[in-house]
């Protein structure tokens, strides 16, 4: 459903361009970043992969910054990698949807008040 829709909105904007774009068509922002790619390098679904690993990338690498501010650089390691190996995310990779998004945008967040906290006087 995702691909789809973000290979009719790329079509669409390389018919009349750029202005039929939305962020969030239908109210999946997922779909209005597929359509980005799409429209740049073609609708191959190999980029939903590749967007999907580098969100579960960043998704990694905020939980084990806040991991690391609590615990030694190898044990946040080790308590990241649950979400690192979790077989969903592996699952997930092969279709574009929203869930990668959601847990990177969360880890980075939550790293972000981590930091806050943590400096505060």
């Amino acid at each position: 459903m995702f691909h789809s829709m973000a290979v009719q909105i790329a079509q669409d904007m390389a018919r009349t361009g750029w202005r039929v774009w939305t962020l969030r068509p239908d109210g999946a922002g997922n779909v209005g970043v597929l359509a980005i790619l799409y429209r740049v390098f073609g609708p191959a679904p190999w980029l939903s992969v590749a967007l999907n690993s580098i969100l579960h990338g960043i998704g990694c690498v905020a939980l084990i910054g806040i991991a690391a501010l609590y615990l030694r650089r190898s044990y946040a390691v080790l308590a990241a990698m649950p979400f690192i190996l979790s077989p969903y995310q592996l699952a997930a990779y092969s279709q574009p949807n929203k869930d990668s998004f959601a847990a990177a945008g969360f880890f980075v967040m939550l790293l972000g008040w981590c930091i806050v906290i943590r400096a505060w006087p």
